[in-house]
């Protein structure tokens, strides 16, 4: 009986042959996984770079878009009767804010909300109630993110109309970079009356649910104070409503702070509000200028920004789903 002996192992050219292919789809696989590594941390920082200045933006846009009256310095103005006005400003890259003259200047955030990225703003008088705002966020001299808009300030125009005021105060139409934006607003719920501002079916009707429960405006905030879930309060002239029963003793915590149980009443998403399951918010305008809705699927909504597509907090909406008429829809406790 004859056996075949015709089984040969591997030489030695093909085993380096072998590891020569091996190692180069291992290179190029490795390449390729750092690469969308690469892309994807890139996509988050500019994720959180949006996030961050929408925040800013929405901050002082809310704030001058209901002014009733702005004056832009560069310099701080020590007039008297400037000591009740607010200001806001940018330093060393940084957006401060001053209630009063009574109060101290205070970096409105933190470190690590900035993520190692310089802040700027412009503002440029275009008429006597109209402001253009310019904020955008540097990494070195590189803008990596801005935002702008023309604000038409229906509140000055009323008072101009009215001959109670000149309206915008400026050096003059020149775009200023990082000056002093001073302005006062007028305390709309001090009045008694409910504002007709806001757009309908959106956070801002909230306000609404006042009408049949006066008692749960509670003046403006002030520590310490006990709060329950419900209570409306004014802080720094934007209205609030507690999302929780809050025990407020501490001074950093205030209602324009992340993770203090605090919501601003108001229809544009706000990074430190929290948001309840139903919610409908505004965040961003379409190609055509109109608002993009969007309603959250969560309880104690937090810092997650709309259209991010990690937490899964939030659903757009069709603007045919968002209720046409102001109106209270909280269910209350």
């Amino acid at each position: 009986m004859k056996y075949l002996r015709n089984h040969k192992g591997m030489t030695l050219i093909e085993i380096i042959i072998t590891l020569f292919i091996a190692s180069i789809i291992l290179v190029m696989s490795s390449s390729i996984l750092l690469s969308s590594m690469g892309f994807f941390d890139q996509h988050a920082i500019s994720d959180y770079d949006k996030s961050t200045l929408d925040s800013a933006f929405s901050q002082v846009s809310d704030q001058l878009e209901y002014a009733s009256v702005i004056t832009i310095s560069a310099t701080p103005l020590s007039d008297k009767s400037y000591e009740n006005w607010s200001y806001y400003r940018i330093k060393n890259g940084r957006l401060y804010y001053r209630a009063t003259a009574d109060s101290d200047e205070r970096d409105l955030y933190t470190d690590a909300f900035y993520h190692k990225r310089q802040m700027m703003m412009q503002v440029q008088m275009k008429d006597k109630d109209k402001l253009y705002l310019y904020m955008g966020l540097k990494e070195d001299d590189r803008i990596v993110y801005d935002r702008q808009n023309t604000l038409s300030l229906s509140v000055v125009t009323v008072r101009i109309e009215n001959n109670e005021s000149e309206g915008i105060t400026a050096p003059d139409k020149k775009v200023h970079t990082d000056v002093y934006v001073y302005f006062q607003r007028q305390h709309e719920e001090e009045s008694g009356n409910i504002p007709e501002d806001g757009v309908p079916g959106t956070v801002a009707d909230e306000k609404y649910c006042l009408e049949n429960n006066q008692d749960a405006y509670k003046g403006d905030f002030k520590i310490p104070a006990d709060y329950d879930k419900g209570d409306f309060v004014t802080y720094n002239g934007v209205l609030y409503r507690a999302q929780k029963n809050i025990n407020a003793n501490n001074p950093a915590f205030t209602p324009d702070v992340m993770n203090t149980g605090w919501k601003r009443i108001d229809e544009n998403w706000n990074q430190s509000s929290e948001y309840q399951k139903g919610d409908i918010i505004i965040f961003g305008a379409d190609v055509h200028g109109n608002h993009v809705y969007y309603q959250s699927l969560t309880n104690h909504n937090v810092a997650w920004q709309p259209d991010m597509t990690i937490g899964h907090s939030w659903v757009k909406l069709d603007p045919s789903e968002v209720p046409k008429e102001h109106a209270c829809r909280v269910t209350w406790d």
